[in-house]
């Protein structure tokens, strides 16, 4: 069986420490860092997706975090790179 990976990076922003994760070519983590239950929502999402973490460049991430820039200057309203809901189906409403 081939490994699968989320590729994940941290991200600074105005407000505090984001990490964000991609899968096959969609973000599918955008949440804070150093927030309470971060090790339960993270295996979580990497049994939901069957892959592990690894720290790694993305295309997504790259874009998420340029589009996270343009939010935090007030010039950007609306993000437009691709999104992997994960949840449950009653999470993902």
């Amino acid at each position: 069986m081939q490994a699968r990976y989320i590729y994940i990076q941290s991200y600074q922003s105005p407000v505090g420490e984001m990490l964000l994760g991609s899968y096959e070519g969609s973000l599918c983590l955008g949440d804070w860092k150093y927030r309470r239950k971060r090790h339960s929502i993270d295996t979580r999402l990497q049994q939901r997706l069957g892959a592990q973490y690894v720290e790694a460049p993305s295309t997504v991430i790259d874009a998420a975090i340029a589009q996270l820039q343009e939010y935090f200057r007030g010039e950007r309203t609306i993000f437009d790179f691709p999104l992997l809901m994960a949840g449950t189906p009653f999470q993902q409403l």
